[in-house]
């Protein structure tokens, strides 16, 4: 089920009330709106989109085979889906540690997940999603944006995107079992930006720009790299910044 409006304050907050009134909400339920007057990002960030012209929507998940400990898998699980719905728009896309999606150097889509725990398990997640769709006029405040209509030189139909991605993103969480998680991390490291070759970042608990090469991710999300003098560091989402 996809609702869909013209306006709310973030589709992952009204997902939330919707879920407070009516608390056996089904999986893949998906709250989609035209404008966000509050949308969010990873970091506390707030998220920018032209009305009507981008996708923004959060989808209700229910993970049954998924532990609190390894929710990360739920991260990956995510953003595999999405960024396979959208291999069949665009290429050369990959997925910015932990969920974001890129276009070669430019980011084209965003995640926001929010879990909800129950003892050792979790009991329902709110994956909120923006994707740059037909806006081809950013604000210059924005460091690396790219929509698919700048990508494809033409506008793309949002309703039709918006039901693949739903869909793949329910089915995906829907089928996965605990056996699966080696092969989802395998297939999200595959599909890693800048998962191969040394690049530059800033450590922010060092205060200081390193160059390195990624060496895995850990279930819990942690990123590690390896420095050009042979050190690994281990990274959590605000510990480290990507640099051009």
């Amino acid at each position: 089920m996809i609702i869909r409006l013209s306006e709310t304050d973030s589709t992952n907050a009204q997902l939330r009330r919707m879920l407070a009134d009516t608390p056996d909400l089904p999986h893949g339920t998906a709250v989609a709106a035209d404008f966000q007057t509050a949308g969010r990002g990873q970091r506390g960030a707030s998220w920018e989109s032209r009305r009507g012209e981008n996708l923004m929507f959060s989808i209700l998940l229910r993970p049954t085979q998924i532990a609190a400990a390894r929710s990360f898998t739920l991260s990956q699980l995510v953003a595999l889906a999405t960024v396979e719905a959208l291999d069949g728009y665009v290429p050369d896309l990959r997925i910015k540690w932990p969920n974001d999606i890129y276009y070669r150097d430019r980011k084209l889509a965003g995640t926001l997940i929010e879990n909800d725990i129950r003892g050792a398990e979790l009991s329902a997640s709110i994956a909120g999603i923006g994707i740059n769709v037909n806006q081809t006029d950013f604000s210059a405040a924005l460091p690396n944006p790219v929509s698919l209509a700048q990508i494809v030189n033409a506008p793309l139909d949002r309703d039709s995107l918006l039901e693949n991605l739903v869909s793949r993103i329910a089915d995906a969480t829907a089928r996965h079992t605990p056996g699966d998680d080696d092969a989802v991390a395998a297939r999200y490291r595959s599909r890693l930006y800048r998962n191969e070759g040394f690049h530059p970042y800033y450590d922010v608990r060092a205060q200081e720009t390193i160059l390195a090469a990624m060496v895995r991710v850990e279930p819990t999300g942690t990123l590690v790299l390896r420095t050009t003098a042979g050190d690994e560091r281990a990274y959590t989402l605000k510990e480290l910044k990507y640099l051009p």
